[in-house]
């Protein structure tokens, strides 16, 4: 999974950048606090002028394009090594998030494909409520995420956690 954030210069590049993007390589940037995409790529709002571009290895826009399409309007970081993604998947899965977040959950306030970032337990975290309804992707600080999945499985033992690989 390759995980790079773009990050707009300036304000007035946002407009050109998402122009670029869409044109050279179908690639929409949000504009609220929703992804967008699906499984093969999605775009998260972060900040603002700031998003995470999440695709795949396999089917990942080539580097130099994506540079190209960026150039003079954005500086673009691969995280890939530095994050790792857990997905917490399942009915229970709001329910084990609010034992350890500080955000309001309830489908109302953090509907599918929101993203938000906070602290899950001590740990920083950026959420995000899949699109299709069937549970969370949390990204995590690659070193904390052993002790963050801990938590998690933790929080979720009351609901029968089953653990994938």
């Amino acid at each position: 999974m390759l995980i790079r954030q773009i990050a707009a210069w300036r304000e007035q590049d946002v407009g050109p950048l998402r122009a670029a993007l869409a044109e050279r390589l179908e690639v929409a940037l949000p504009e609220g606090p929703d992804a967008l995409g699906d499984e093969g790529r999605v775009v998260l709002p972060i900040a603002p002028r700031r998003w995470w571009l999440v695709e795949p290895q396999e089917h990942a826009a080539e580097p130099a394009a994506l540079a190209a399409a960026l150039e003079g309007r954005a500086a673009l970081t691969d995280l890939s090594h530095a994050r790792t993604v857990v997905r917490l998947a399942g009915p229970a899965g709001r329910s084990v998030l609010a034992k350890l977040v500080r955000i309001d959950l309830h489908p109302r306030a953090f509907p599918s494909g929101r993203v938000a970032q906070t602290a899950l337990g001590q740990v920083p975290a950026l959420i995000h409520a899949l699109g299709d309804g069937s549970g969370f992707d949390l990204y995590l600080p690659r070193s904390f995420a052993a002790s963050a999945t801990a938590s998690v499985i933790d929080a979720a033992a009351e609901f029968g956690v089953a653990v994938d690989d």
